[in-house]
């Protein structure tokens, strides 16, 4: 990858949307990733479990959403 541009389309992904019987997506323990394009800052947080780590990712999706920071992307990845 050479930068944040390629990074996005990875993390556009919802845990609502992966086939959890691909073996990538039966993974036990999950992160919520965090990625602001316009700086470039990536932070995580977890490790969880799939029902954690998708209400997490939910809670912080709601947080950036009422902070005007709605082109940050909040994801969940194993």
């Amino acid at each position: 990858m050479e930068g944040p541009s390629e990074l996005e389309p990875l993390l556009q992904r919802d845990v609502d949307q992966c086939d959890l019987s691909v073996p990538f997506f039966t993974a036990e323990h999950f992160v919520v990733i965090a990625f602001d394009p316009q700086t470039g800052e990536l932070d995580s947080y977890g490790p969880y479990d799939a029902r954690t780590a998708a209400a997490e990712r939910s809670r912080r999706r709601a947080a950036f959403d009422d902070g005007d920071l709605e082109d940050v992307l909040v994801v969940v990845a194993p």
